[in-house]
């Protein structure tokens, strides 16, 4: 009989054990969930980012006036090709700039969901 008392004990601190495994599970979906959400909205920005610096320099393109001698030409080129260059540059540090707050905010839940289950200290 009291191996019977032992038994019906065991199964439901196993039952209690997977409850809270299916706990964790549902708060590390949570956290993954969150990161992905938050992945794929920097990567919508950055891909708006390039459409933006496509469509300026067609539009800088278009609007590039033709020259009737050689040497004025080849000065409206320069200036275009300068306007373009520092264009990039500054293009080329935002989306680090995004990359990196990409990489951060898609991490974060996870993260966070790790500080969360670590155990607390407790003042004496």
């Amino acid at each position: 009989m009291a191996s019977d008392k032992r038994k019906d004990k065991g199964d439901v601190n196993a039952f209690a054990g997977v409850e809270a495994l299916s706990e964790l599970n549902r708060q590390f979906a949570k956290a993954l969930t969150e990161a992905s959400r938050s992945y794929l909205q920097g990567i919508v920005s950055i891909q708006e980012e390039l459409l933006g610096l496509a469509n300026d320099q067609r539009e800088l393109l278009k609007k590039m006036p033709a020259g009737h001698y050689a040497a004025e030409s080849i000065r409206i080129q320069q200036a275009w090709a300068r306007k373009v260059s520092e264009r990039y540059m500054h293009e080329a540090q935002r989306l680090v700039e995004l990359a990196n707050q990409t990489s951060s905010n898609s991490w974060s839940p996870i993260l966070r969901k790790g500080e969360d289950d670590k155990p607390r200290k407790t003042k004496s």
